[in-house]
């Protein structure tokens, strides 16, 4: 039996991603998803607390993009392990790399 493409389901974009927490000096690989200008979800079983700014290195794939956050909240989407990440100010430039066509990596 044949599935036609609009019965296909799609995985949610994924974006790799370095996350540094310069408050205890912890750096780690994740990967994001729900990419957009404003913020991301960092899927990770690494423990950031509500509040903590972190800086993440995004791999989009016209190149790396360096962005500062703030958690702003913790386990955010049904069946995930990660934390929301609020972008403190973004040029408008990276802005609107994040939210022209999709530049996400997977």
């Amino acid at each position: 039996m044949s599935m036609r493409s609009s019965q296909l389901v799609r995985k949610p974009q994924l974006t790799g991603m370095e996350i540094r927490v310069p408050s205890d000096g912890r750096t780690f690989a994740a990967l994001g998803s729900l990419l957009t200008s404003e913020g991301v979800f960092v899927a990770s079983y690494q423990t950031v607390s509500e509040g903590t700014e972190i800086i993440l290195e995004l791999s989009l794939a016209d190149g790396p993009l360096h962005v500062e956050g703030t958690v702003s909240s913790v386990d955010t989407l049904p069946g995930s392990v990660g934390f929301y990440v609020t972008f403190d100010a973004i040029a408008d430039r990276d802005r609107a790399r994040l939210d022209g066509p999709r530049a996400q990596t997977g």
